[in-house]
């Protein structure tokens, strides 16, 4: 008779947990969203208020084209670039533009690419092994 009072309150104890679990799913209810928002994001204004990022995008654009590297993200007209500036140097990011013409999210803007400017040097950031490295390495992770 011991046995069967032990499975007894191991099935009153299970069924307690289910109906605390079923409880917290019903009362729970996450919020849901809006929709896209219709006011300009942060992205759009980066992309219209900075020369220095329009400046950095060229100058790697550039860069890549005198190597002969031409990634998709340099002629297609929907990608930008966003300036963090430190005191030995300048991260870049290489952004996609998300808007009525490129497509996309105008919500979000994903990044392709890192790269970092030194004294007329340009490192890239390689993902794979979480450092920057030599432009030139570009060219051999773009062949994979």
């Amino acid at each position: 008779m011991n046995a069967t009072k032990y499975v007894m309150v191991g099935v009153t104890i299970a069924i307690v947990i289910i109906a605390v679990a079923v409880i917290i799913i019903f009362i729970y209810k996450p919020e849901k969203a809006n929709g896209p928002s219709t006011t300009p994001t942060a992205v759009t204004q980066q992309v219209t208020n900075s020369a220095e990022n329009a400046e950095n995008f060229e100058l790697i654009k550039s860069g890549l084209e005198k190597e002969a590297i031409t990634p998709d993200w340099t002629t297609s007209g929907c990608a930008y670039a966003v300036t963090a500036t430190e005191t030995d140097y300048q991260t870049v990011e290489i952004r996609e533009l998300h808007d009525d013409v490129c497509g996309g999210d105008p919500n979000t803007s994903p990044k392709i690419e890192t790269f970092r400017l030194t004294d007329g040097n340009v490192e890239w950031y390689d993902i794979r092994y979480d450092k920057f490295v030599p432009f030139g390495d570009y060219r051999y992770y773009l062949s994979l």
